[in-house]
């Protein structure tokens, strides 16, 4: 029979009857017999030996088996008509995937769909699996590339499972947009930056706790953004073990404590520590306001061991500080080491007739060693009350005239002084006072009376060296 093309056949897919090749054309008959081109037949020719068909297009076929053996391949296969229809792959190994979409000019992502659906399973999605047998240092189990060439790295995860950002100068993880946060390595290589946005608006970082090395700080900068390249003016340092310290080199520091304040720091009480900001070399420990606010601090108290040491209670007009203890009766603190209240050599106690900052009518102070000097800050002295106001005490004071006055306490009359003896130093009648306080009694050395009681009524008159009591009858100073 002559020769015949497959193609040739009658519908140029399906075998028939007409549809046979003489022996000569079949590997497998003899000149005598005649071989039908059926699949069977087909697919023992093509496992007979290594054949290789091209641009061959197979309809609606089920590809099964396995092709193996070194250097199998299938090329330009499209899995549906012209337009490509999904397909799947349940298990497959592969020494090397490369999916090269090209140019394109819409998004066309790459997606991997699964549907899990057994609670009772617990499924992974995409496992890559290495076996690191022998690497260079700097290998990597994933990378991603962009930039107009397709050549910058943007991430990598190395070969122990470090992600870095390649060659990135502010590279950030996090969800960006929407006001999120992000995180990120700006200009100091040594710290990470939390920002909203990838920009420069610093977020919030929520934990459980946080821990420093003992070397470590935590800073606030004068500025809202900046990140940690920006210079720190408040810090809090360990000192040693159990001390916290608030401290910025030669730059004194102010710790405040707010009993209330708003938002604005507009009203406000407060307490504070002032190391030497407000006053050089000055430690200030106190309390102040500043608008209006809900109740300011108008009270100051030291406890020890829970025990009340000292408890001060004022009208607040202006500030409380330990400066205004002093002007308010607190003068200078408890000694410990004697048990006893001190003052300074120029210092001393005062009291004023109504606030702390009233003006002083009564002061306490030193005037010399063993020297007590009690006033009303100015040149006169009121009175030493000798117990409770009234006719059974007594007060020493005095009088408006120069003379120390020993009074009933309630100033309405003179007391009785008793004593065992009344030693007075005489003086001459010419050094008498004036006359004219009836009741005032001194002695004089030169009275010019032959005796005492010889004088006796008489003005004196001095130019002798007669000694005798004088008194003061309103009008002359007379022996007696």
């Amino acid at each position: 029979m002559p020769d015949t093309k497959v193609s040739d056949f009658t519908d140029g897919v399906t075998a028939n009857a007409t549809d046979r090749l003489g022996g000569a054309r079949s590997p497998f008959a003899t000149d005598a017999d005649s071989v039908y081109i059926t699949p069977v037949y087909l697919d023992t020719y093509m496992a007979s030996t290594t054949q290789t068909l091209t641009n061959k297009t197979l309809g609606a076929t089920t590809l099964s088996g396995t092709i193996s053996g070194g250097g199998q391949q299938i090329n330009n296969v499209i899995i549906g008509t012209s337009t490509p229809l999904a397909g799947t792959f349940t298990i497959g190994t592969f020494t090397n995937i490369s999916a090269a979409t090209g140019t394109i000019t819409t998004s066309a992502p790459m997606n991997f769909t699964q549907t899990w659906n057994a609670a009772g399973v617990t499924f992974r999605g995409k496992e890559n699996v290495f076996t690191m047998t022998a690497s260079a240092t700097a290998s990597t189990v994933e990378r991603w590339l962009g930039g107009a060439a397709g050549a910058t790295v943007l991430a990598l995860i190395d070969k122990v499972g470090n992600i870095s950002t390649g060659g990135y100068i502010t590279p950030s993880i996090g969800v960006v947009g929407g006001g999120h946060a992000s995180m990120k390595q700006s200009g100091d290589t040594t710290a990470i930056d939390f920002f909203i946005n990838n920009g420069s608006t610093p977020a919030s970082v929520y934990v459980a706790s946080v821990v420093s090395a003992s070397n470590g700080r935590i800073g606030f900068a004068s500025v809202a953004t900046g990140g940690s390249t920006s210079t720190l003016d408040t810090i809090l340092v360990r000192d040693a073990a159990n001390t916290l310290a608030l401290r910025n080199g030669t730059t004194g520091q102010v710790l405040r404590i707010y009993h209330d304040t708003d938002a604005g720091i507009t009203n406000y009480a407060r307490a504070f520590i002032d190391a030497g900001v407000t006053t050089a070399n000055t430690l200030i420990f106190g309390s102040e306001k500043g608008g209006t606010p809900t109740a300011a601090m108008t009270k100051f108290r030291l406890q020890v061991d829970g025990a009340l040491v000292y408890d001060y209670n004022i009208t607040l007009t202006g500030s409380t500080t330990l400066a205004g203890l002093v002007a308010m009766g607190v003068s200078h603190l408890f000694n410990s080491s004697s048990g006893f209240l001190q003052a300074y050599s120029g210092g001393g106690y005062t009291w004023t007739s109504g606030s702390h900052n009233g003006t002083v009518d009564l002061r306490l102070t030193r005037l010399a060693a063993g020297v007590l000097v009690i006033d009303n800050n100015a040149a006169g002295f009121g009175s030493l009350l000798l117990g409770p106001s009234g006719t059974t005490f007594n007060r020493i004071k005095h009088d408006a005239t120069g003379v120390l006055a020993v009074k009933l306490a309630d100033d309405s009359a003179y007391s009785t002084i008793r004593a065992l003896s009344h030693d007075s130093t005489g003086s001459t009648v010419a050094a008498l006072p004036a006359a004219g306080t009836a009741g005032r009694r001194r002695h004089v050395t030169d009275s010019n009376a032959a005796s005492f009681t010889a004088g006796i009524g008489a003005v004196v008159a001095g130019g002798g060296a007669t000694i005798v009591p004088v008194f003061d009858d309103g009008t002359n100073w007379r022996i007696g």
